[in-house]
């Protein structure tokens, strides 16, 4: 009688514990693939219209990770990633990443990035307008440890310096580090506290090819003259040019323009409201205008 007392409680944890696994993994899945909410649906909306998507033929769809896709008749989509506490992560066309997360007032909280956080809410006929995300003009100069110091009007600061393993630790005031590091056959990588890694190589010719994990490739062809060409795999193309001052001009193929440049006082001063530019090919036009 005992050993079959034990033997159904046993029974009995068993098929608890089991019922409990199967309900956690349903409730996880129901969690993930659960549609984001009108607002966020709103903001997405108006994120895919600004990124070129036709307005009339728009419709979204949520798989079952939680992945949320725009798309129009003409096949464009814009995709967003859910996040692990309900955020939702975009690259635009200019390749900037965004995340967007609704807050308890039903306010959209977009940040970019380099850590820049803006609150959006809801205009005076319900619907939302996207903010004005442009970086300011940043100036780059060395601190008094010798490292190089990157300083926007904004008080965001990035600091490059070097390690003991001779790469490079990019660090700024809003807890995002990122490391630089060389193989032994040339090639850098680069990997930050958030999990996101780049690699790049150089040919013979001094061309980059970069790729992340996030699946973007985007090459860099430099010409005779110290003009490049950087084109991605997303369709993003941005020329840059070299004038006769040793300083650079950049413009895309979406209208945008940047430039970097030293001011009177030898200091190097981008500015790239759009982030046309990434920071790889900022790294090699700031030591190139070092030079001068």
């Amino acid at each position: 009688m005992r050993i079959y007392f034990l033997f159904s409680f046993s029974l009995l944890l068993v098929t608890l514990t089991s019922e409990a696994k199967i309900s956690t993994v349903e409730e996880y899945t129901r969690i993930w693939s659960d549609p984001p909410s009108d607002n966020m649906k709103k903001y997405m909306i108006k994120m895919a219209i600004s990124e070129g998507l036709d307005k009339k033929s728009i419709k979204i769809e949520t798989d079952s990770w939680g992945e949320v896709i725009l798309s129009d008749m003409w096949r464009n989509t814009i995709k967003f990633r859910r996040g692990s506490l309900g955020e939702y992560t975009t690259v635009n066309k200019s390749g900037i990443k965004l995340t967007i997360k609704e807050d308890f007032s039903g306010n959209i909280v977009v940040k970019d990035e380099d850590g820049g956080e803006t609150t959006v809410r809801k205009n005076s006929s319900g619907d939302f307008d996207l903010p004005n995300l442009d970086r300011s003009p940043s100036t780059v100069f060395k601190n008094i440890h010798g490292n190089l110091e990157i300083r926007d009007e904004k008080g965001n600061v990035k600091t490059v310096s070097k390690n003991i393993f001779g790469g490079l630790d990019i660090r700024d005031n809003q807890g995002n580090s990122s490391t630089i590091s060389k193989d032994i056959f040339g090639n850098m990588e680069i990997r930050d506290n958030k999990g996101n890694s780049s690699r790049i190589t150089k040919d013979i010719l001094d061309n980059l090819t970069i790729e992340n994990s996030n699946g973007q490739r985007t090459t860099v062809r430099t010409d005779i003259l110290g003009g490049k060409t950087i084109e991605d795999n997303r369709g993003n193309r941005v020329s840059v040019r070299k004038d006769i001052f040793g300083n650079y001009e950049a413009s895309d193929n979406n209208g945008n323009s940047a430039s970097m440049k030293k001011d009177i006082f030898g200091k190097i001063v981008i500015d790239d409201p759009k982030g046309i530019l990434n920071d790889a090919v900022k790294l090699q036009l700031i030591q190139e205008l070092s030079k001068n």
